[in-house]
């Protein structure tokens, strides 16, 4: 019942003050409570056996301390829900009792009432006849429910301090060790040199596009596609890609150019080994966010000469209707010659490769310019012993799943990198889809692993890392494997689309009282009663505190609520892909999203249709703490891209592709 303040004690060594947290003498917790409570709530139909156990349970409540009653319907709201809890309080209020003899029946308003303190209406006096007859029972519900869970904050915060460990970040160091410094020095003096190097390739280069009539005239053919085995890492064992370059000289970089990027490389990665913390280093983040958007080009382009999936097609589609940069002089549709592997027709498709690709023309001035963008260095050769956890969006198959499934192939095919698919569910809490991707971890994988999520899988992915790092010894010697983030439009700080959608619920659960109230005086009792009863079975069945609990996850307030007490790891670096769609790159399917997310939002004016550009970050934007704090540092941001929400989907969203 006590709990330790934290305190070291005063001047005269007396013991530091102390907390007390009654919990009762119950044999069963809140959370057990609260489990048995909705499983008679969920029953049909609820026989005497039923009565008689929800009648136990709920005189076991009344008999508690406060934080007790508390702790029970914190746990009834799936993590802090209004609409769970609202949903389980309509039910419990309306209790059935018809087998239970008359005198003995409880009045569960006023027991409930007296025992939190706070006004839990009756459902008759919202009837015809009754004091508030002109009002809403469902509203009155809601606001208690609000009203009790903004009561449950200390019952929250002791269900943290003890389930959660907490993991005391890493003291910076004032002055840095000589040789940390020197491995810092180099680094940053490799990158200079090969920037110089490579602005002299791009200054006697000249403009892309004052060789392409030359590439037409010399009948110069894309690559015959490859679809074999042999077919394996760009500039290992793909010699119809890398060593059909010819064409001009002047487009075929010096080796030296490119062996000093190579340095670069690696002096980067000795000073990162020297010094963990050079993930908040401007010079390191900046040159970590043009590798990535480099690669990013470089894989599209691979794929556009190799015919991988529908990479040509939509090339052809963005460069007919996508909008261009006034410095953009290149075609306006795709021909043969631009899948040629001649340095000229590379270097012209990188540069389509730019305008289609990235938002901001900022970032396509500044990459045009860039020699390291311009150079198309492909990843050494080789496999790594590595796994991926995937963690896919709100609507899944989980481990049946096809999200990115011939991504993971390829991945599998050339680096030997295996994804193992989180067996998460479709419209679930965060909670059950975090402990369904710790059990793949725990499971399937041996080696060091990183994490890739998908909307919503983000914050499960997010909230899966947390209860890891700050649980068991068991669940701690998981996390210790553990390298890197991926995020993929990311939902973890929630979408205007959950926050107003459960606005427009209960507005719509309320105007629908309203509607059936006008009948009373024309329907008969037992109609209505089999009719509130219908409703109170649905809002409280399991399925819909899943549904409620996973909308909730996706609110603002639910992303608070997440972020709020979660530790991270704190050297881990996060990549993302955050994509901002416009006229060109909406599917019609999503038409309809994107309009109503624009008219919700007040804060944003860029979004890929369920998420807006400044909540789609690797970071907590909510909340400001320590470990938001970490992971805004750790997060490598990359070009913002010119795309929509839907864009890793393939297979499950077939059908309703439009031409």
């Amino acid at each position: 019942r006590r709990a330790a303040s934290g305190g070291r004690g005063d001047l005269l060594g007396r013991a530091p003050p102390t907390a007390t947290f009654d919990l009762g003498c119950s044999l069963l917790g809140p959370m057990e409570v609260a489990v048995l409570l909705q499983s008679g709530l969920a029953a049909v139909p609820q026989g005497r056996q039923v009565q008689q156990n929800q009648r136990m349970l709920l005189e076991l409540l009344v008999s508690q301390p406060p934080l007790f009653q508390r702790g029970v319907l914190y746990e009834l709201s799936n993590n802090g829900s209004t609409r769970v809890l609202s949903n389980h309080l309509l039910a419990l209020l309306d209790l059935k009792q018809d087998a239970v003899r008359p005198q003995s029946r409880l009045d569960v308003a006023d027991l409930l009432t007296t025992a939190l303190g706070v006004q839990l209406p009756r459902r008759a006096d919202f009837m015809a006849g009754g004091s508030h007859a002109s009002n809403s029972y469902i509203l009155f519900v809601h606001r208690a429910a609000k009203q009790v869970l903004e009561e449950c904050a200390p019952y929250v915060a002791l269900k943290y301090w003890l389930q959660q460990a907490e993991v005391t970040l890493p003291s910076l160091r004032g002055d840095l060790m000589p040789s940390v410094e020197r491995a810092l020095r180099e680094a940053m003096q490799a990158i200079e040199d090969a920037d110089a190097a490579g602005q002299a390739w791009l200054r006697g280069r000249g403009p892309v596009w004052s060789e392409w009539q030359s590439v037409l005239d010399s009948g110069v053919e894309g690559p015959t596609p490859r679809h074999d085995s042999a077919a394996s890492t760009p500039g290992s064992s793909t010699p119809s890609v890398l060593s059909a370059r010819g064409g001009s000289a002047a487009f075929s970089a010096p080796p030296s150019t490119r062996a000093l990027y190579e340095i670069a490389f690696s002096r980067c990665a000795a000073a990162l080994k020297a010094h963990k913390d050079c993930y908040d280093m401007p010079w390191f983040k900046s040159f970590w966010a043009r590798n990535y958007d480099a690669l990013t080009v470089v894989s599209v382009l691979r794929n556009a000469q190799e015919d991988v999936d529908e990479v040509r097609r939509w090339i052809d589609a963005q460069l007919r209707y996508s909008t261009k940069s006034a410095s953009y002089q290149g075609i306006s549709e795709a021909c043969s010659a631009l899948w040629s592997t001649d340095a000229r027709a590379e270097a012209c498709l990188v540069d389509c490769l730019i305008e289609i690709l990235f938002f901001y023309r900022g970032d396509r001035e500044k990459y045009r310019g860039d020699a390291l963008m311009q150079l198309v260095i492909d990843e050494p050769p080789g496999h790594f012993n590595f796994t991926v956890v995937s963690a896919m969006g709100v609507i899944t198959e989980g481990a049946a799943g096809r999200e990115m499934s011939a991504t993971y192939a390829r991945l599998q095919e050339r680096r030997g990198v295996v994804a193992v698919r989180a067996d998460t569910a479709t419209l679930q809490s965060v909670d059950y889809n975090a402990r369904e991707i710790e059990r793949a971890v725990r499971e399937q994988v041996r080696t060091p692993w990183g994490w890739v999520g998908y909307s919503q899988g983000c914050a499960n992915a997010f909230r899966a890392e947390s209860l890891m790092l700050q649980g068991t010894p068991e669940q701690q010697k998981i996390i210790e494997a553990f390298r890197c983030r991926q995020l993929l439009f990311s939902a973890a700080n929630g979408s205007a689309h959950a926050t107003c959608g459960a606005w427009k619920l209960l507005r719509a659960l309320i105007d629908g009282e309203r509607f059936f109230k006008r009948f009373q005086a024309s329907m008969s009792a037992s109609t209505q009663e089999l009719g509130l009863n219908l409703l109170q079975n649905l809002l409280s069945s399991r399925v819909a505190s899943a549904f409620f609990g996973s909308v909730q996850s996706l609110t603002h307030e639910g992303a608070r609520r997440m972020w709020r007490d979660a530790q991270h790891c704190h050297r881990v670096p996060t990549s993302s892909i955050i994509g901002v769609i416009e006229d060109h790159t909406l599917p019609e399917s999503l038409q309809m999203l994107s309009k109503v997310l624009v008219l919700q939002m007040d804060y944003s004016k860029h979004q890929d249709t369920q998420v807006a550009e400044e909540e789609a970050v690797a970071h907590p934007t909510g909340v400001k703490n320590a470990n938001a704090a970490m992971l805004k540092k750790v997060d490598m941001k990359s070009a913002i891209q010119r795309t929509h929400h839907w864009s890793v989907l393939k297979e499950e969203v077939s059908f309703l592709q439009t031409k």
